[in-house]
């Protein structure tokens, strides 16, 4: 892959809830070529941010497609249909989707949680929207729905011990924390949006999106656990190697 049709398109956060239910709807006819995010965010009054974009709130959705450029254009034509503010989708190469998503180059100091939708409903979307968007209060820098399926769906035995995921959807929020209060807050919110969104929570949580510990009961099924800790009692049985998500031997 040399290059593909990619980009984002935003929207004043006003429309949080018009754009995610349409976005949501879009996510259900593409094809797996396609992987997209809908995204609250919240950017900052700091000269690193664009004039245009700076200190506003924004409803954004971002895609990849391999795609030629008619094609990608005529994917996005139900989402562009409803007046984007700001359109950067363009055919891009591939060494630059690490810039598509805005995160910052340097470290910075950060507070994420994330886990596994099973389902989106329209009316999970405006619970969402009522928790983290206009008129919440959120200090959450970006709240993330990404749409899963395709090729995660396919589980072979060389998969490994995630071979796929089965939830519809993937969330995170994000925020800079460059204090104790700042990141007091973010945490409070955080686990507001994760309250809001309980009913549509997958059994199963995703290991690269929790960055709490958890159970590796949380992330795998029984048999996965089981042959995990066969694999750490016979490799590591001193337990040298330690994660966030520590697995118990057998």
């Amino acid at each position: 892959m040399r290059e593909l049709y990619a980009g984002a398109l935003f929207w004043p956060q006003e429309r949080a809830a018009e754009i995610l239910q349409s976005w949501q709807a879009w996510t259900a006819g593409v094809p797996d070529s396609v992987t997209s995010v809908g995204r609250l965010l919240n950017l900052p009054p700091i000269p690193e941010i664009p004039e245009r974009l700076r200190g506003r709130s924004f409803v954004l959705v971002e895609a990849g497609c391999l795609a030629t450029e008619g094609e990608g254009i005529e994917l996005l034509r139900p989402l562009r249909e409803r007046g984007p503010e700001i359109d950067t989708f363009a055919m891009l190469p591939s060494t630059a989707l690490g810039a598509l998503h805005m995160d910052p180059v340097d470290p910075v100091p950060a507070s994420i949680d994330g886990w596994l939708l099973e389902d989106l409903p329209l009316a999970a979307i405006d619970a969402l929207v009522e928790a983290a968007g206009p008129g919440s209060g959120s200090p959450l820098l970006s709240v993330e729905l990404r749409h899963l399926g395709g090729a995660l769906l396919d589980a072979a035995p060389e998969h490994g011990a995630l071979a796929s995921l089965e939830a519809r959807f993937a969330i995170a929020t994000i925020s800079l924390v460059p204090d104790a209060d700042l990141a007091a807050a973010v945490e409070r919110h955080s686990a507001i949006v994760r309250a809001t969104l309980a009913p549509w929570e997958a059994e199963r949580n995703y290991p690269n999106f929790a960055e709490r510990s958890f159970s590796v009961s949380d992330f795998y099924s029984p048999a996965t656990c089981e042959r995990l800790g066969r694999v750490k009692a016979r490799y590591d049985p001193r337990d040298l190697i330690r994660s966030t998500h520590p697995i118990p031997t057998a």
